[in-house]
C-alpha cells in the first residue's frame, strides 16, 4: 500500500467514519436523541496518524504550557479526584474566611459535536503551534464523512462541525478550544474547573447575595465565550448551589443561564 502525503495533508479516505450510536450511561429513559452518543469508528491507519499528530501537539503543549492547570480531564496526572479536591479546597477556603460559597455546575451543550473548527484552529494558532501542525489539524477536521447504518440500510453525511467522538485527537483539540475559559480572571475570589465539557465556577463572599451576583458575572463571561465560539450552555443541566455552615433563606437567590432562572439546589452529581 502506498501512503504518500505531505506534512499538511490528512488522506481523504481516512476521514470517513462509520458511526455507531450508543446510549449515554445513567439515563432514566432513552426516548430522546440527547440520551445517545455517536461514536466514530475510523480506519486503523487514520488512528496511527492521529496518534503521531497528538504526540507532537502534546510535546509543544508541554513545552509552552498551552493548557491551564484548571483542566482536569484528558490530562496526565489529573482526574475527577483532583477536580473534586480543588473544589473542596476552595469551599474550605471560603468557610475559613466565614464566607458563603456559590457554585455553578455548567454543561456545554453537545460540546464535541458542536465544536467550531475555525475556533479550534484559532486556538492552536494563538498558541504559536507550528504551521504544519495547524494545517494538518485543519485538513483532519475538513471534509469529513460519516456513514450511519441501521437495519441493513446506510446513509452518508458531510460533517463540517465538531470533533469525532471517540477520535484520538478529539479530547486534546477540545481542551485547547476550551482553555481560554479556564484562564478567565475576576476581581473577587474565584475558582474555575474544567473536566472535558463540564465546567464548574465558584466564588465566595460573606454576603450570600453578593456571592450569587459575582457567580452570575462568572457565568455571563463563560456564556459570552460560548457565544463567540458558536457554542452554548445547557441551562437545563445547570446546577446552582450555595455552600455554607449557617442556615438562611436561600429562596430569593438565583442565577440566570440563557434566560432560564436557576434556583439553588441542595445536591448535585459532580462529574458522575
Amino acid at each position: 500500500m502506498n501512503a504518500c502525503f505531505s506534512l499538511s495533508h490528512f488522506p481523504s479516505c481516512w476521514k470517513v467514519a462509520k458511526v455507531t450510536i450508543i446510549g449515554k450511561p445513567n439515563k432514566p429513559a432513552y426516548d430522546t436523541l440527547n440520551s445517545f452518543r455517536p461514536i466514530s469508528l475510523v480506519n486503523t491507519f487514520a488512528k496511527i496518524l492521529e496518534k503521531l499528530i497528538l504526540n507532537r501537539l502534546l510535546w509543544h503543549s508541554s513545552i509552552s504550557q498551552w493548557l491551564s492547570q484548571n483542566q482536569h480531564g484528558f490530562t496526565q496526572g489529573r482526574s475527577t479526584e483532583t477536580a473534586a479536591h480543588s473544589l473542596i479546597s476552595f469551599c474550605d477556603e471560603g468557610r475559613d474566611a466565614k464566607c458563603v460559597t456559590a457554585c455553578a455546575f455548567l454543561d456545554i451543550k453537545s460540546a464535541f459535536d458542536a465544536a467550531w473548527h475555525p475556533a479550534i484552529i484559532s486556538a492552536l494558532a494563538v498558541r504559536n503551534c507550528p504551521r504544519y501542525l495547524v494545517q494538518l489539524v485543519f485538513d483532519f477536521l475538513s471534509n469529513r464523512t460519516a456513514i450511519l447504518s441501521l437495519e441493513g440500510s446506510s446513509s452518508s453525511f458531510h460533517v463540517d462541525l465538531g470533533c469525532p467522538q471517540g477520535g484520538v485527537l478529539s479530547p486534546f483539540l477540545w481542551s485547547v478550544l476550551v482553555d481560554d475559559v479556564l484562564r478567565l480572571k475576576f476581581s473577587f475570589p474565584f475558582r474555575i474547573l474544567g473536566y472535558a465539557d463540564d465546567l464548574t465556577v465558584a466564588t465566595y463572599h460573606k454576603d450570600p447575595s453578593i456571592a450569587t451576583r459575582n457567580l452570575q458575572s462568572m457565568c455571563d463571561e463563560v456564556s459570552n465565550w460560548c457565544l463567540i465560539s458558536k457554542l452554548s450552555l445547557n441551562a437545563i443541566k445547570t446546577v446552582f448551589m450555595i455552600m455554607c455552615k449557617r442556615l438562611f433563606d436561600w429562596s430569593p437567590l438565583s442565577i440566570t443561564i440563557n434566560g432560564m432562572l436557576i434556583p439553588p439546589s441542595i445536591e448535585t452529581l459532580f462529574l458522575g
